[in-house]
């Protein structure tokens, strides 16, 4: 499942943190950074696969977890010193998030590549990250099943046994390449090509006839 519908649901929906929702980019660069509001963050925290169950196809039971990773103002109430007034909101907060997750069941528009959402959100448990003089970090942790199908796919590639190579001799006025082209498209002439055959010895087969005895030196611009 994407995590996006889960922000837009959670922004959307009647929690404390209003439109401080984000994802786990904002996540990562905000623990470096101070908070001035109660925020919270969606972000992936596993993905279990279960072994193939039938023998000509795949079909394929995945687990899926996220976290609802909640920052709460540890400071709410001048009298409270001992933090217990953010952890009563705690509370709150898992009603709210209870409210709008669990039982969720997001129509996926990707269903048709094989993978799609096989049972309702549900909620497996909580667990505190930090807690400070300013803040209290708490993840909320939210799972739910999905499916992965496929059908069988033959292997339809030729054996790599040879590969055609172009050659420029050195010095050259095409080298070093100053154009913005890459390679092959950069050399406009070639002073030689070959077909390069993996199943032969290169020191002892054909490409030892083409004028290479003394060996060369390899571009690597």
């Amino acid at each position: 499942m994407k995590l996006s519908p889960v922000v837009l649901l959670l922004r959307a929906g009647d929690t404390i943190f209003g439109n401080n929702i984000a994802g786990s980019a904002e996540f990562g660069s905000v623990q470096q950074d101070t908070l001035e509001e109660n925020t919270a963050y969606v972000i992936q925290l596993l993905e279990t696969a279960i072994p193939n169950t039938i023998e000509n196809d795949v079909s394929q039971k995945l687990v899926e977890g996220f976290g609802v990773v909640v920052a709460v103002r540890n400071d709410m109430s001048q009298a409270d010193k001992t933090g217990l007034t953010a952890y009563d909101s705690l509370f709150n907060i898992r009603r709210q998030l209870w409210d709008i997750l669990v039982g969720l069941w997001i129509e996926d528009e990707d269903e048709n590549d094989g993978y799609y959402q096989d049972g309702p959100i549900y909620y497996k448990g909580g667990s505190l990250l930090d807690i400070n003089p300013a803040w209290l970090w708490y993840q909320f942790e939210f799972e739910y099943n999905a499916r992965l199908n496929a059908t069988v796919k033959k292997y339809d590639l030729d054996s790599l046994d040879t590969i055609y190579a172009q050659w420029v001799i050195t010095p050259n006025k095409q080298i070093p390449i100053k154009s913005a082209k890459s390679l092959p498209d950069a050399i406009d002439e070639t002073d030689m090509e070959s077909i390069i055959n993996f199943t032969e010895n290169l020191l002892a087969g054909s490409f030892d006839s083409r004028a290479f005895t003394a060996g060369f030196d390899l571009y690597e611009g």
